[in-house]
């Protein structure tokens, strides 16, 4: 039977310019899950090396890592058209709710670093 639970938390990012000096700048934290062409650019979605075991934990282990780019990095990640904190949780049928809570403090952070929130939720499997 398929359970409720929290995934991982990705982390989108789409420019006008090439993403690799960040990709190179997050490493070893944080690796290039997907990198592809966009009509806007370059969108790269990146997660962190070692899961986490919530979403609190993980957006907070990202946003450390953003917080102490280097320059040429944190300008390139300054200028992105796209700064997005995904929350992945796959639906299940026990237990019924999943509870994710994010506090004042890192929602704070994430917006001090001109981030977004998004929750995904992906859907029972039907075997």
């Amino acid at each position: 039977m398929s359970e409720t639970e929290f995934l991982n938390v990705d982390l989108s990012v789409e420019s006008t310019q090439d993403l690799a000096p960040l990709r190179a700048a997050l490493d070893p934290a944080a690796f290039a899950l997907e990198e592809r062409l966009t009509p806007a650019g370059f969108r790269t979605t990146f997660e962190l090396l070692v899961e986490q075991e919530d979403a609190e934990l993980t957006i907070r282990r990202l946003v450390s890592a953003l917080s102490s780019l280097p320059l040429a990095a944190r300008r390139l990640w300054d200028t992105a058209t796209l700064r997005q904190f995904s929350i992945g949780i796959s639906a299940g049928y026990q237990p019924a709710s999943l509870h994710v809570s994010l506090s004042a403090e890192l929602l704070a952070e994430v917006a001090s670093l001109g981030g977004s929130l998004e929750v995904v939720v992906y859907t029972c499997p039907t075997s």
